[in-house]
């Protein structure tokens, strides 16, 4: 069975100038699920990550969570930010389960 995790957090610019939001929770923990590999534009080789669907303030998307310097984080790029009318600093609800 699928687990829907709900949290609010503030959507930061990150490393690279790379906009996300921060993830309260070990997904491996709470899905019990084992990371894949996916291309990050912040580094050159794959990372482990765990692919996800969900919403940013109510607006639809697909992506992955990533771990990079103990934490855990949601790339959210300017299209998505578009969509869904939030900008950087801005305080939005997550919605995340496992997208497989």
């Amino acid at each position: 069975m699928k687990k829907r995790v709900t949290f609010e957090t503030e959507l930061i610019m990150g490393h690279k100038n790379i906009a996300a939001v921060l993830v309260p929770f070990a997904p491996e923990r709470v899905w019990k699920a084992a990371p894949v590999k996916v291309d990050a534009p912040y580094s050159r080789k794959p990372q482990d990550a765990y692919l996800v669907r969900g919403t940013i303030d109510g607006t639809a998307f697909e992506g992955w969570i990533g771990k990079r310097r103990g934490r855990r984080f949601i790339i959210v790029d300017q299209a998505l930010r578009k969509r869904a009318g939030v900008s950087v600093g801005d305080l939005v609800e997550i919605v995340v389960e496992p997208a497989s």
